[in-house]
């Protein structure tokens, strides 16, 4: 299953774009190895999850993609065995660097998870409701739950796929606190 969270703080201008998935993780090989390497060939080369299920994005354009909504990535991944990682990317740094390799990407490691999966936690600070009514109005957010629906195979049935999409808004200024939709 995965959970979408867009979460506005007004009091402190920070939008927030909260990914988690319940799935199989990365471990800090996978994250250091294949993750934060450009156009790998990995999912191509694997095809499924462990679980079955058919493995997304190709190129790594999504982790960029992930620069449009913030400037900051913090992700959290618990690999099977439990053991957690997390990693900071600072989007501006990437703008304002020649090469990747001029990076610093700051890694904690050798922590303990509770259950499998990955967080990604994308921080747009100094956001003004403008700047969210910009990236999210009505139209962007249909656009992002017709996307999400993709995501579910039309050629299994509902009974048989147990994989779930929850998408919530949290305080955005045009849609309930409470809204919440399940695919």
């Amino acid at each position: 299953s995965v959970n979408i969270i867009l979460k506005y703080d007004k009091k402190n201008n920070l939008l927030k774009t909260i990914v988690e998935d319940k799935g199989h993780g990365m471990s800090l090989k996978t994250i250091t190895d294949i993750w934060l390497v450009p156009a790998t060939s990995d999912k191509l080369i694997r095809k499924r999850s462990p679980k079955g299920r058919i493995l997304q994005g190709k190129k790594g354009i999504g982790r960029y993609a992930a620069g449009i909504l913030g400037d900051l990535l913090l992700v959290e991944s618990t690999d099977s065995n439990l053991n957690l990682s997390r990693i900071l990317v600072d989007f501006d740094e990437i703008t304002n660097s020649e090469f990747l390799s001029d990076i610093d990407i700051l890694i904690e490691t050798g922590l303990k998870g509770n259950n499998s999966g990955v967080i990604m936690d994308i921080t747009l600070s100094e956001a003004k409701e403008s700047d969210v009514l910009e990236l999210w109005d009505a139209q962007q957010l249909e656009k992002l739950e017709l996307e999400l629906k993709k995501l579910k195979s039309p050629l299994v049935k509902n009974t048989e796929d147990k994989f779930e999409i929850t998408l919530e808004y949290k305080d955005l200024p045009f849609r309930n606190s409470k809204n919440e939709i399940i695919y």
